[in-house]
């Protein structure tokens, strides 16, 4: 049997993630797939890898960079709110919404200010 394109794989190995995200195990994995139960432990292997992988690179750092990336698009979502707030097309009841929503965003960048990674 000939090797599949990379697409393949990749399309085969992300329905396996997402199979075993919902608790689905290698043998219904393997039955809702249609693929034999070598390719889905292979599949496994090669998730468990890109995950070890991933977890290297929170360790590294990488973490950090997301925590950042977060907060700024945060940020972007609060400016947009007092744009439509301060807008005088925005309708008196969307204003009560965004202020909810800036307060809300505001809470939750406070909680990762407060909650967020340590660098030394």
């Amino acid at each position: 049997m000939g090797k599949l394109p990379i697409k393949l794989t990749n399309e085969r190995r992300e329905r396996v993630w997402h199979l075993l995200l919902k608790g689905y195990n290698a043998n219904e994995t393997k039955r809702i797939l249609n693929i034999s139960n070598a390719t889905v432990h292979r599949d496994i292997k090669f998730l468990t890898t890109k995950s070890q992988e991933y977890m290297s690179d929170m360790a590294k750092g990488l973490h950090v960079l997301m925590y950042q990336k977060a907060i700024e698009g945060i940020s972007l979502a609060l400016t947009e709110a007092w744009n439509k707030f301060h807008d005088p097309k925005t309708d008196p009841r969307q204003r009560a919404f965004y202020l909810k929503l800036i307060g809300d965003v505001n809470e939750k960048i406070f909680n990762l200010t407060a909650n967020g990674p340590t660098v030394m």
